[in-house]
């Protein structure tokens, strides 16, 4: 497991700037949790201004085969009833990222969003087993063996 830089601009796109007064955030969030190495992955990655313009950050991510990260922007919003006094959270998901060997986050490698419903027979292939945003349906029969991730396990011979 290896640490990368990724680096880039939160405004660049159709993105607006937003004020620093309203405390802007950029955090990586791992899709799947994974055990890697021996160690265990599950936390938000801050990811620094770096103020060399606006929108300038950079953040330090691990970098192995099957974990991705969506990068969230959030911010304060003050709440128009009770200007400055309470404040709301806004944000904004981008489409996932591989941190691949680092690098600008435009030129990463692309990602496949895998999600939904998958089916096969057998076992479902590892590169699903590590995901948590899909469900595997084992069609061999009889019955249909169901692999989810909140079980976390492979069930065989569930009938729906």
């Amino acid at each position: 497991m290896a640490l990368v830089t990724v680096t880039g601009n939160a405004w660049q796109g159709d993105r607006k700037p937003i004020p620093s007064d309203l405390g802007p955030e950029l955090v990586f969030r791992p899709i799947c949790s994974t055990i890697a190495g021996g160690l265990f992955t599950a936390n938000e990655v801050v990811a620094e201004w770096t103020g060399e313009s606006p929108g300038e950050f950079s953040v330090r991510l691990e970098s192995q085969p099957e974990l991705l990260y969506v990068p969230v922007l959030r911010w304060r919003v003050p709440d128009p009833r009770e200007v400055f006094e309470n404040w709301a959270r806004k944000y904004e998901e981008w489409d996932p990222i591989f941190p691949g060997n680092g690098g600008p986050i435009g030129q990463l490698p692309g990602v496949v969003k895998l999600g939904g419903v998958w089916y096969g027979i057998g076992e479902p292939p590892e590169v699903l087993k590590r995901r948590n945003d899909v469900i595997y349906l084992d069609i061999t029969g009889p019955g249909v063996g169901v692999w989810a991730p909140a079980g976390a396990k492979y069930a065989e011979g569930v009938v729906i």
